[in-house]
């Protein structure tokens, strides 16, 4: 019985330290230039682009073989949003690197955020415009709804109705989901 265990903690300790592989200086360096290399394309910089790439690096892309030139003209040049965010994260699973070539093989997950619209109302304006650092000067768009007004209430209901309903409206406001609502004109 102490064999089988004594084995069995030999081969766990074995698995453990292939498992957990170091990665060496070298590997680091060619994974930070990956990490580097994709920075750019999100902050669409072909020139640091070609800081890190030479100029025969090859990409798989949608099952197709992109170059240097087909990636800045497909994720740069032809992707001009002005609201375009794109957030990365890398795993890597094999790098390999001599004296002159390397090879990367990982994972990459991109979140890519282009031509976001959000619509707050309310009092959820209030707290978004609070928490947002960023200023969206000239991406924004406000609109104020203000409630109808006694004068074109009785314009369209008549001067005797809207007395009838003046505590009701002054309760309820003059919003028109509330003017609208056949229970709530009927309250009264």
């Amino acid at each position: 019985m102490r064999k089988t265990t004594f084995l069995a903690s030999i081969i766990f300790y074995v698995a453990l330290l292939q498992a957990q592989q170091t990665t060496t200086p070298g590997q680091q360096a060619v994974q930070q230039a990956v990490i580097k290399f994709f920075d750019s394309l999100s902050n669409r910089d072909s020139v640091s682009l070609k800081n890190y790439s030479t100029a025969d690096i090859t990409l798989y892309e949608y099952g197709q073989v992109w170059n240097i030139d087909t990636l800045i003209l497909k994720a740069i040049t032809l992707n001009q949003s002005a609201d375009f965010k794109r957030t990365n994260s890398f795993e890597f699973i094999n790098t390999t690197a001599d004296k002159t070539t390397a090879w990367v093989t990982y994972r990459l997950q991109s979140v890519i955020v282009k031509d976001v619209r959000v619509i707050a109302t309310g009092s959820s304006a209030f707290e978004l415009a609070n928490k947002i650092n960023e200023p969206l000067t000239s991406r924004k768009w406000e609109y104020h709804l203000y409630p109808l007004s006694f004068g074109e209430m009785v314009a369209h209901t008549g001067l005797l109705e809207e007395k009838r309903l003046l505590h009701h409206r002054l309760l309820y406001g003059y919003y028109p989901e509330i003017i609208t609502s056949r229970g709530m004109n009927n309250a009264c």
